[in-house]
């Protein structure tokens, strides 16, 4: 049996925002009867020509199984469309979901007024201890403070699937915000997407993730002009020992966002990342669509903090992907990682291509492209603007192997370690080669970046350090 609100007893009024209060105490209505009916069922949410109007903080769904529906969903991106909606009006969470077996289908969410939402307050909140094995699918999420929010206590297990979605409009913080314990949470076809037109600021994060068991994200989730787009960020919040344990992304793009990198891997307060899979990833933060000087396509720093037991970002792969800043920064900066491997990707349009700073171990790198594939048209390939690979001094131990470094500004391949027997480029690289001590640069993007104006300038004059110049290295070249 199906509760369509618009129905007696409840008799919600469409298309009014004046009738908010009421239509609010309609939906609690339906709710609470659809939930102690001898006959449950959804709470239906029919399709109307505005919506209906809400007052957020109270809509609840807190039993075993409940469930509200619409008529349509991912395609009402148009408000004054025909489609089942829910407009809030005022602060906080339009939709809160508590308990066990939820699900929430066909909807499209809005809130009425940008900036009225805060801290915690999302269009869909899931959040306690009992609240698990829950499917959002086929919505429509317009201007957000937080889209999704999921925040269930630490070490509590459980699931939760988030497909085909749509996060649109002026995001003002996130797209979704993870917290989810040792639970699994899996994003399927997930497009994120924040409005910048007319000087509007993009938000901080894409996806923020604090914590869970097992996180993935596939089958062409987008994630655009969204700040940091994928942040897997514990500890980042301030809750001392947050973990993400699997991650697993594939077939999705980061684009255009703004802030330290389209991925970010940045742990702190004891928190840390273990196994971490990505496989066929564009991450790429072109100037002219919002990315800024100081953003890197990859940017991974597990040096700020220090689990008891576990390095803080470990067992990391990326596998046929590609990176791209356009405006200056690093395709991929790895920073106290251990376990590193980067193979079949590429790297073009950055200062350089991938950048290993201190504290990393265990690295390979193999059969990657980083620079142009014919250095005289720059095509199809485009340079790095430095170097194709950069090795800073005290990486204990790497392998270099198969990997073409043409066609870079700088040198294909830099080693600023010296040689020791676990630190091994083989003659299988193509691109020219420089190994110098004690030259080296500032381990940091954002200091590399801001010490000199040739750096700032770097997309525009192409050297970017002189310590750099081929001239004044001994190099070789290895075919």
């Amino acid at each position: 049996m199906e509760y369509n609100v618009l129905d007696p007893p409840f008799s919600a009024v469409p298309d009014n925002k004046s009738a908010a209060t009421f239509n609010t105490a309609a939906i609690k209505q339906a709710i609470a009867i659809s939930a102690t009916s001898a006959k449950p069922g959804p709470v239906v949410i029919p399709m109307t020509q505005d919506g209906i109007y809400v007052n957020p903080g109270q809509l609840q769904l807190n039993t075993p199984g409940a469930a509200m529906y619409g008529h349509s969903g991912m395609g009402a991106s148009v408000r004054g469309a025909m489609a089942s909606k829910l407009i809030g009006v005022g602060p906080g969470s339009l939709l809160t979901l508590t308990s066990i077996g939820q699900n929430v289908e066909n909807l499209s969410l809005y809130q009425d007024e940008f900036g009225v939402m805060n801290g915690d307050d999302a269009l869909i909140a899931l959040t306690g201890d009992r609240v698990t094995q829950t499917t959002l699918q086929n919505l429509f999420l317009g201007t957000p403070h937080i889209g999704i929010s999921i925040k269930i206590p630490a070490n509590y297990l459980g699931e939760f699937w988030l497909r085909n979605i749509q996060i649109q409009g002026q995001i003002g913080y996130a797209a979704s915000v993870i917290s989810a314990g040792n639970a699994t949470v899996d994003l399927s076809h997930v497009i994120s997407s924040a409005d910048i037109s007319n000087g509007k600021p993009q938000p901080q994060f894409g996806h923020k993730v604090l914590s869970c068991g097992e996180f993935a994200m596939g089958d062409r989730c987008d994630t655009i002009c969204c700040g940091n787009c994928l942040a897997l960020v514990p500890g980042h919040d301030g809750e001392s020992g947050q973990y993400v344990n699997c991650v697993m992304v594939t077939d999705s793009l980061l684009d255009s966002g703004n802030g330290q990198g389209c991925l970010l891997i940045w742990p702190q307060n004891k928190g840390f990342l273990s196994t971490l899979r990505f496989t066929k990833l564009w991450c790429s933060s072109p100037g002219n669509f919002g990315g800024t000087v100081l953003t890197n396509g990859i940017f991974m720093d597990g040096s700020n903090s220090t689990p008891d037991y576990f390095p803080a970002i470990g067992d990391v792969k990326f596998i046929g992907g590609e990176s791209k800043s356009f405006c200056g920064n690093m395709g991929l900066y790895a920073r106290s990682v251990d376990g590193l491997s980067i193979q079949s990707c590429t790297f073009g349009d950055n200062l350089d291509g991938i950048h290993i700073a201190p504290g990393c171990r265990d690295v390979l790198i193999s059969g990657c492209h980083s620079g142009a594939y014919v250095p005289a048209t720059h095509a199809p390939n485009a340079n790095n603007t430095n170097c194709g690979i950069y090795i800073e001094p005290t990486t204990t131990s790497f392998t270099i192997d198969g990997n073409f470094c043409n066609g870079n500004d700088g040198l294909g391949i830099f080693n600023a370690n010296r040689p020791r027997p676990n630190q091994i480029i083989t003659p299988y690289n193509q691109g020219t080669i420089g190994r110098s001590m004690p030259s080296r640069r500032a381990s940091s993007p954002r200091k590399l970046l801001a010490n000199s104006p040739a750096f700032r300038n770097a997309v525009q004059a192409g050297w970017t350090d002189p310590r750099l110049d081929p001239r004044l290295i001994r190099t070789r070249r290895l075919h």
